[in-house]
């Protein structure tokens, strides 16, 4: 006696058309740095890196995966900026207060957008440990 199925095949899903695309994606290298346009929240949880994450998670990544550096965060834009702080704080008449170091405010005057992140980064991390001892302290509370 054969084997009666009580479910039978339907036809298959038609590809839709509205996602076909005839040029393959363009490499990140080709692309405009997502970073240019990262707003603080995806700088500090690093969501703009997530293509070039998911890609890495697929295959190896190679030279032409990575996007190119933005000009304003090239060694040459970087050196200008940084000696010309440098230059303005040493003509100053007054030293800096405090007694800091006239690199280390150059250092600061140059690169506030990228401390302000680090911050904010490292800020979060404490609030985040901190708010895990709090969760380990309340599991057995709740849990008996």
């Amino acid at each position: 006696m054969t084997e009666q199925h009580p479910y039978t095949a339907g036809p298959q899903t038609p590809k839709s058309q509205h996602f076909v695309v005839d040029d393959p994606p363009r490499p990140f290298r080709e692309q405009e740095n997502p970073i240019r346009s990262a707003s603080l929240l995806s700088m500090v949880s690093m969501a703009w890196m997530q293509p070039l994450i998911s890609l890495g998670a697929k295959r190896p990544l190679e030279h032409e995966d990575v996007w190119t550096m933005c000009p304003e965060d090239t060694c040459e834009t970087l050196r200008v900026k940084f000696e010309k702080e440098l230059n303005t704080i040493n003509n100053l008449e007054t030293p800096p207060p405090l007694g800091i170091p006239r690199v280390a405010l150059a250092l600061v005057r140059t690169f506030p957008h990228h401390i302000a992140v680090v911050f904010a980064s490292d800020l979060l991390f404490i609030a985040g440990s901190a708010l895990m001892s709090f969760l380990v302290e309340a599991i057995p509370v709740f849990g008996a």
